[in-house]
């Protein structure tokens, strides 16, 4: 289980999370969103994850690339066509 934070009234956009969940694994991140030059934005992803037992890097850097590439991926697609509100 996660919790979320966000705030979307002001500049730079902010996304934070934290695992809150019965384990002694701490899992916690943000997404920060700048606007940037040439009309474009500035992305910025923090992510912390404390494990009890070690991951081997290979598999550990596989996870955190896909992690990362769907959720770039959703970004862009909900910048090309926003929901409407």
């Amino acid at each position: 289980v996660r919790r979320y934070d966000f705030d979307d009234t002001k500049l730079p956009l902010t996304a934070t999370w934290r695992k809150v969940a019965r384990d002694d694994d701490e899992l916690d991140g943000s997404w920060t969103i700048n606007p940037w030059k040439d009309d474009k934005s500035l992305l910025t992803y923090y992510y912390r994850v404390k494990v009890k037992k070690g991951i081997p890097r290979p598999a550990f850097r596989t996870a955190i690339s896909l992690t990362v590439n769907s959720m770039i991926k959703s970004l862009r697609r909900q910048f090309k066509d926003p929901p409407e509100m």
